[in-house]
């Protein structure tokens, strides 16, 4: 220990490590600078050798590792507003759903960088420590504004890159906390060529690969259809497995592609909550848990809200007629599960030493969980969490050792900042029409589902496989429309389209 080092001691909570010995107890947790240096019942001894550290009384609160989110759209927090309570397969012909997706392909840096930050200290005051940023595709306007915003917020983020802008920039936009990986095309766009060149990035930046395929049944047959394969076995064939690859959605399989993906050992990011609300299949959940496939939950769209994911998970394999998950399988779902998905695992997920001190502080002191959390049996006290809690409950968010959300209100930012850009964005979005009295998004609300952006383009020159977008084109900003929607098929005039750098090669 040097004189510079700064120590801390949680001292008196109830405490669930989430390590291969899913520890639980009354436990003190020994910090030094940003990392775990013990977890132990050794409370008094760790007082006495550190007599001038920081003690923090945990009692009357469950103490976990930081939450981790493998899979979120941070422009959904404001997206999720107008597509609440109705099917995504309705999205393309809601006309707010439509305006608001022009609102968002038109966005200032300023206004993107406003709705990343709303969507990061949303997450950091559920509890969410390190999240992984599916993005979208507008040259590297979003990923400034994600990077700005994860820098703001002091957040961990794994940023998907969708076009060839984004590539290049990545390098330039180097940080800490900050990794990349590279965003496989769709069903509809992909092809061998962009196929190889997406891995081919993947291998030679040593990015991992987010392929968020098969959420609906026409996407599983467009890609049979181009392939004559399924999406497993044609990952097989490219060796893609090989690579640290975020396997997002997966709702669909063909005869023997489960046998292919269990020996993998490649978790399955699922998104319950934003299935039931967007209208989609559910993922064969039956399935995964009988071949002991990885699950990792995740937002996909709206407001994060990890407890509320796990009550929904098990809610839903209830349904099924299954035996839930134990309440520690479930609290794996949202850490030691999700950290190995972004290949973060010797760095976070869990509480033990070695690790980044990220730790959530889960407020249980009252009539509805005292009793019960004062019991001294832990699966009793993990599943009242795990079947009560949501992410109103969390009380406090440390970050590499340091409080970053304290007595429920974020310490690093101004909150009623965060709403009141909330409030303009969403006014502007939505037009500010006679009647329109537009919610903001608060840190701490629910959820909902987003579509990867993206568009079609043609007839441009190609470069490394990508298509290349000359400064001062029709792709800068204000000048068409990134939508995730497909054109209106009614009387509808169809919206325009922008040119941008994309991986990929559709010459034909």
């Amino acid at each position: 220990m040097t004189v510079n080092d700064s120590v801390k001691i949680i001292d008196r909570g109830y405490v669930f490590t989430a390590d291969h010995q899913r520890r639980a107890g009354r436990f003190s947790i020994l910090i030094r600078n940003d990392r775990i240096a013990e977890v132990s019942a050794r409370g008094e001894v760790f007082k006495a050798m550190h007599p001038t550290a920081e003690v923090i009384d945990a009692r009357g609160k469950i103490v976990l590792p930081g939450f981790i989110d493998a899979h979120i759209h941070g422009e959904s927090v404001l997206l999720s507003s107008v597509t609440e309570g109705r099917p995504m397969a309705r999205w393309d012909r809601e006309a707010d759903v439509r305006r608001s997706v022009e609102f968002l392909s038109s966005a200032t840096p300023d206004e993107l960088k406003d709705i990343y930050e709303l969507a990061y200290f949303s997450a950091l005051k559920a509890g969410v420590t390190t999240l992984a940023e599916a993005g979208w595709d507008r040259q590297d306007l979003p990923l400034n504004a994600s990077v700005d915003a994860a820098r703001r917020a002091e957040i961990r983020v794994t940023i998907a890159l969708h076009n060839g802008d984004e590539v290049e920039a990545a390098p330039r936009l180097k940080h800490p906390a900050i990794r990349y990986a590279v965003s496989m095309p769709d069903e509809e766009s992909l092809t061998t060529y962009n196929l190889q060149t997406t891995l081919r990035l993947a291998r030679d930046h040593r990015w991992s690969v987010m392929l968020a395929h098969g959420e609906t049944r026409k996407s599983h047959d467009i890609l049979k259809k181009n392939f004559r394969k399924s999406l497993c076995q044609l990952m097989q064939e490219y060796g893609v497995f090989e690579y640290p690859l975020q396997l997002v959605h997966l709702a669909y399989f063909d005869d023997g592609d489960l046998e292919i993906l269990a020996p993998s050992g490649t978790p399955v990011i699922m998104s319950p909550r934003a299935v039931l609300r967007k209208g989609t299949d559910m993922p064969p959940v039956a399935e995964f848990l009988r071949r002991k496939i990885p699950v990792a939950l995740a937002t996909d769209w709206g407001t994060p809200d990890p407890l509320a994911n796990m009550r929904t998970f098990s809610d839903v394999v209830s349904l099924a007629g299954l035996t839930p998950p134990r309440p520690t399988d479930l609290l794996a779902m949202v850490t030691t599960i999700p950290a190995r998905a972004l290949g973060m695992d010797s760095d976070v997920g869990s509480l033990e030493a070695g690790k980044r001190a990220d730790i959530v502080f889960v407020e249980v002191d009252d009539v509805r969980f005292a009793s019960i959390a004062r019991w001294d049996h832990p699966s009793a006290v993990l599943a009242l969490l795990t079947g009560s809690g949501t992410s109103l409950r969390v009380q406090d968010v440390m970050v590499n050792g340091e409080f970053a959300v304290r007595d429920g209100h974020i310490l690093t930012y101004a909150e009623e900042d965060l709403i009141r850009h909330g409030q303009e964005l969403l006014v502007r979005m939505l037009g500010n029409r006679p009647g329109d009295q537009p919610a903001a998004p608060v840190p701490h609300t629910a959820e909902q589902p987003v579509p990867r952006m993206t568009v079609e383009e043609k007839d441009q020159p190609f470069e490394e496989g990508f298509r290349i977008v000359q400064k001062g084109s029709a792709s800068e900003p204000g000048s068409g429309t990134v939508l995730p929607l497909k054109p209106d098929r009614g009387s509808g005039k169809e919206l325009p389209k922008t040119v941008r750098k994309v991986f990929g090669d559709d010459e034909g």
